[in-house]
């Protein structure tokens, strides 16, 4: 299992601005870029079970405070969505991968 931690952090441009959600009304987090990514997800193959996966990862995101522990597998699925996605800013996708990627090798360097 991997676990994302720090969920609630802010999403900020390249020079640190804060990037705003979707709504405009607040500051966009790790935590509500990925729900929305999954929420609109648009599977590659219709009827392959993608699209009620990224629905089940995105209710899990949902529940979550802080922190999420998910399968190695889930996080990469997360990341293929994310890289398809075409509903944010490239700053947004390249946040959302590094963030995604240093998980993945956090749990790797622990081994």
């Amino acid at each position: 299992m991997i676990k994302l931690t720090n969920l609630n952090q802010i999403i900020t441009t390249l020079n640190g601005t804060p990037v705003a959600d979707l709504s405009q009304n607040k500051t966009m987090t790790y935590k509500s870029a990925l729900i929305s990514i999954c929420e609109l997800h648009r599977p590659s193959n219709p009827g392959s079970g993608e699209a009620l996966r990224a629905f089940d990862l995105g209710l899990k995101l949902l529940k979550a405070e802080d922190g999420l522990e998910l399968e190695k597998k889930d996080i990469e699925f997360l990341k293929e969505i994310v890289e398809r996605s075409a509903i944010f800013l490239s700053v947004v996708i390249g946040r959302l991968l590094h963030y995604l990627e240093n998980a993945i090798n956090a749990k790797v360097e622990k081994k």
